[in-house]
């Protein structure tokens, strides 16, 4: 395995995002606190509180499983891996399912560990590139795929550009894989996160060779509880995943899954509020966009908490992000983490009147450019 390389997006957040005053890029929603959640089952309070401390199934416990299966068509609790985070469950299906030389088509860009992983493991990534506007096409997918294709890995919702697929360019990646008998790993770790009616069904549902990856950090919340799992019919690939388990975390905390649980119970009382902040918050930096158009450009998101609005001044996305969080102890993702030097990632999670804080801030910045 070679040595991998620096995790840009993560070392950046290790560097800013404990000692700012407003990050306005992270992207997931606005933390949920402990009590909210008990409150939303209250007759599980007493057990969560008198919970023994020891170790858990290595694949989740039951409740758990089956409250993630319940947010999948066809997906059974038996055919859930739990995670600690998503980023666990893509080291374990990297690890279980890369080997040296294998082509991997990969949405472009991406959170570096749905590629780099691979690549340290010796895979040949290839990247599957959007259009000017961050659209991603069936047809550029099928130009790119070739018969030494192993795997495509997407995000959907996708960070940072908000670009979600509909259900009819989620049928054709699903024929296309079905046809070629490739791999699809779906990261889906916004799911629930939509701004329109066309949401697709999760890959997992939608065919055998379909893989999820779910959390619930980004749509809740809930970063803190590290929980995510992978959802997939495939059970010897579910059992050769587990079997890296063996070598990483063993097993998730039990509060964190017993807490996760009771999430996904109440996931649409809590999305309510949240997808509502978010909006306003879209809806103000429509606004914002639109009074610095001579600086700025963006697509409005489809789904997930986060954009990638394009920088038209003179300025790297480093010099304008590194810049914007020292004169004003506001935090943005430079694009460059991403491979696009003319962007930046900003989050719409915050609650709004953070958001508006953020926004005044950045409008004063982009005066004095």
């Amino acid at each position: 395995m070679k040595p991998l390389a620096p995790f840009s997006l993560e070392r950046w957040f290790d560097k800013y995002e404990f000692v700012v005053d407003i990050n306005l890029c992270a992207s997931c929603a606005e933390t949920t606190n402990t009590n909210q959640l008990l409150s939303m089952a209250k007759d599980k309070r007493e057990a969560y509180l008198n919970l023994p401390l020891d170790y858990i199934e290595s694949n989740g416990t039951a409740a758990f499983r089956q409250a993630v299966s319940n947010q999948y068509a066809n997906i059974s609790k038996d055919e859930i891996l739990a995670a600690t985070g998503a980023s666990e469950a893509i080291s374990m299906l990297m690890l279980a399912d890369v080997t040296r030389g294998d082509e991997i088509v990969v949405q472009w860009p991406i959170y570096q560990s749905l590629f780099a992983l691979a690549e340290a493991l010796g895979a040949n990534i290839v990247k599957w590139l959007p259009d000017e506007r961050f659209r991603w096409h069936t047809s550029e997918l099928e130009n790119t795929v070739t018969d030494k294709t192993k795997m495509i890995v997407l995000n959907t919702p996708h960070s940072p550009t908000g670009f979600c697929f509909s259900t009819i360019q989620m049928k054709e990646i699903v024929h296309i894989v079905n046809e070629r008998k490739i791999r699809l790993i779906s990261d889906e770790v916004y799911r629930g996160v939509f701004y329109s009616d066309d949401y697709p069904a999760a890959a997992a549902d939608l065919t055998p060779n379909g893989v999820s990856i779910g959390d619930i950090t980004k749509p809740y919340g809930l970063g803190g509880l590290r929980v995510g799992w992978i959802a997939s019919s495939d059970r010897d690939l579910l059992s050769q995943c587990a079997q890296v388990r063996d070598y990483t975390t063993m097993c998730c905390a039990a509060p964190s899954e017993f807490l996760a649980a009771i999430a996904l119970e109440n996931k649409e009382q809590l999305l309510r509020e949240k997808i509502k902040h978010a909006r306003q918050n879209i809806i103000q930096f429509s606004q914002f966009i639109e009074n610095n158009s001579d600086k700025l450009e963006w697509n409005i998101p489809q789904g997930g908490y986060t954009a990638f609005p394009k920088i038209k001044v003179g300025m790297s996305s480093y010099e304008f992000c590194s810049s914007f969080v020292k004169e004003a102890d506001v935090l943005l993702l430079p694009g460059s983490v991403f491979g696009y030097d003319q962007y930046f990632r900003i989050g719409f999670g915050l609650p709004p009147e953070a958001f508006s804080r953020g926004l005044e801030r950045f409008a004063t910045f982009l005066k004095n450019i």
